[in-house]
């Protein structure tokens, strides 16, 4: 088995941008049954691919997406350290962030929350470390 090492906060960071991007871009107002599907893996190399697929076969603009051209989403999880990429797959696509094990360099890391809203209102940073708690009150 391998043991992916890497951030916990920065993966979900860029699990949040795939989701939201798929929920803004890719997905039919109003249309029932349907959404992205999600999943995760670590590949034998240890990487953690963070896999998205939608409905929308296309994505004419990826480049310019993942240079912050059209908005800091993929941009920002490219500069978390994943490797940004897309396919077709099943009816639509599947954009997929590739993750390294190991730690963010320093240089590269954002906050989760700084370049997108939080992934949830319920969460906040507790502190300067990242971790995060619930703000959620009975």
């Amino acid at each position: 088995m391998t043991e992916n090492t890497g951030e916990q906060h920065t993966a979900i960071a860029v699990l949040y941008v795939l989701v939201n991007n798929a929920m803004k871009h890719a997905l039919t107002p109003g249309a029932a049954a349907q959404g992205p599907d999600v999943w995760l893996r670590i590949a034998v190399a240890g990487e953690l691919l963070i896999d998205v697929t939608d409905p929308d076969p296309a994505f004419p603009d990826f480049d310019r997406a993942v240079a912050g051209e059209l908005g800091r989403g993929l941009w920002g999880a490219k500069r978390l350290g994943a490797a940004i990429t897309w396919f077709p797959a099943d009816g639509g696509k599947t954009v997929r962030a590739t993750m390294r094990p190991g730690l963010v360099p320093a240089r590269r890391s954002l906050s989760p929350l700084r370049f997108g809203r939080s992934p949830s209102p319920l969460l906040r940073p507790a502190s300067r470390s990242g971790r995060l708690r619930s703000t959620r009150t009975p």
